[in-house]
């Protein structure tokens, strides 16, 4: 049986069963949970789920903020996806661009599986950035400042999981009229 392209969708203030399928796809991604998308929401943004489908169902995607200023619109990814379909979700994401009229695409890799973001429209700007991966099993031993060690045990009593990472790159890309 012959896989079918996976088609894009952009879902303004997703369910919590879509931000559940969500973090399942992308466990390392903080900011694709249902309480950072409420969070951002209530600062007056408007969280989305972007996403690959096949069929009903989502097979990679991320979560996205939409925010209007007196510039212009701005969309910020912060956890860019793994993706199965590059080509097909970055179409969609230029359209969604150009549909919202966005001027200010912000792309992150923050607890993404993907190291290598899109290349995509004029390029302001482009930082290398690393994440690093602490075991947290014996915190005495750490030469960390004591802030540090304090910040880790809040963590570990809230239950924050930690997972690995690699080399990331943040990206910032302007006037999604240049998008493909």
């Amino acid at each position: 049986m012959e896989r079918s392209i996976p088609t894009f969708k952009a879902i303004p203030y997703p369910c919590p069963e879509d931000t559940a399928r969500l973090a399942e796809l992308e466990p390392f991604a903080p900011h694709n949970t249902e309480g950072y998308m409420s969070a951002r929401a209530q600062l007056g943004e408007t969280p989305f789920i972007l996403g690959l489908y096949q069929g009903e169902t989502m097979v990679a995607g991320c979560a996205a903020f939409l925010t209007s200023g007196r510039l212009g619109k701005r969309v910020e990814i912060p956890s860019f996806p793994a993706l199965p379909d590059a080509k097909t979700f970055i179409a969609g994401l230029g359209e969604f661009c150009r549909y919202h009229r966005v001027w200010d695409l912000v792309l992150g890799s923050f607890g993404s599986l993907e190291g290598v973001l899109p290349a995509m429209g004029r390029l302001l700007e482009k930082r290398d950035r690393f994440e690093f991966v602490i075991e947290l099993d014996n915190l005495d031993n750490l030469k960390l400042s004591s802030n540090h060690k304090r910040n880790m045990n809040r963590a570990r009593k809230a239950n924050i999981a930690f997972g690995p990472t690699m080399p990331q790159r943040s990206t910032r890309i302007s006037n999604s009229s240049a998008l493909p």
